[in-house]
């Protein structure tokens, strides 16, 4: 099996499970990007990832509520 851990042990185990689980992930942060019709970029995939990223879209209807509140 390339690119995973071998063995019985619990460690070799939990870490497959940890990078299957992240992989898929990641995999998702990708299809979100792919949705909103955003650009693909490790950069972006890590912000998904880490919470930090914004979505233009949304940045957009948050200023468009606002004027029409101060309206």
């Amino acid at each position: 099996m390339a690119g995973k851990a071998t063995g019985n042990r619990e460690e070799p185990q939990s870490l497959n499970h940890f990078l299957e689980s992240f992989t898929s992930l990641a995999y998702k942060a990708k299809q979100k990007l792919i949705d909103g019709g955003h650009e693909i970029s490790a950069v972006a995939i890590k912000d998904i990832l880490t919470d930090n990223w914004i979505d233009n879209k949304m940045i957009i209807a948050l200023f468009q509520f606002h004027n029409d509140q101060m309206r």
